[in-house]
């Protein structure tokens, strides 16, 4: 038997497609929380300087989770053509 036939007898298979849903929020979340920690260690040493880098690392942790999950956010749902935010608004403010 050759392989062509083989693959033609085997069952079918369905392999679901690898999406890009855009980056990992959980590096956020974990740089911030390296940044916490940071913070805890710094202040009970009264390392003022050390703290002061852990606070930036909590920002920026928060930042890149904010990013992260908004850009998923916008890739899953798609991004909202013009008139369609125009058809929201007016939708909210025909509300009572």
């Amino acid at each position: 038997m050759s392989d062509e036939s083989i693959l033609a007898e085997s069952a079918p298979t369905r392999v679901a497609p690898i999406v890009d849903v855009g980056p990992d929020p959980v590096w956020g979340v974990a740089l911030g929380a390296f940044g916490l920690i940071n913070m805890a260690v710094a202040g009970a040493m009264t390392r003022h300087y050390w703290f002061n880098v852990g606070e930036g690392l909590m920002a920026l942790g928060a930042a890149l989770f904010i990013g992260s999950a908004a850009i998923t956010h916008l890739k899953q749902v798609g991004v909202p053509s013009a008139s369609g935010v125009r058809q929201r608004i007016a939708n909210v403010l025909r509300r009572k």
